[in-house]
């Protein structure tokens, strides 16, 4: 029969859009939509670096801009790592929120972060 697959945890027998386990509460794999913290973790890293690179050409011109790029770009990049890990949801939206100077970028690391809440463990 198709769509039928088995628990990683006990082994239960689960349907296709099964995400936890009826019998044991695991996270079944194969998620719908599982990439989406995937996509917002490496949107959210490449703008940190990109932030990180901007604050060491501003470094010369303007000190405080460039410090607070460099916080910027450490936010972003904790947060990428979050959503990679799908760990900590919170820090996770942060850095995709911090990452909006990234343009398009940013806003589409929010929407994959807000999305992809249900895939993280806290």
């Amino acid at each position: 029969m198709r769509g039928i697959g088995f628990c990683p945890g006990c082994g239960a027998p689960t349907i296709k859009l099964t995400e936890i386990c009826p019998k044991c509460g695991a996270r079944v794999a194969g998620l719908p939509g599982a990439w989406e913290p995937t996509a917002a973790g490496v949107i959210d890293i490449i703008v940190g670096v990109g932030y990180e690179v901007f604050c060491a050409v501003m470094a010369m011109e303007d000190l405080i801009f460039a410090g607070v790029l460099f916080i910027l770009g450490i936010v972003v990049i904790a947060g990428g790592i979050s959503n990679l890990q799908r760990k900590n949801w919170g820090l996770a939206l942060t850095g995709s929120i911090c990452a909006l100077g990234g343009g398009i970028l940013g806003i589409l690391a929010i929407w994959f972060t807000a999305e992809g809440k249900k895939h993280f463990k806290s």
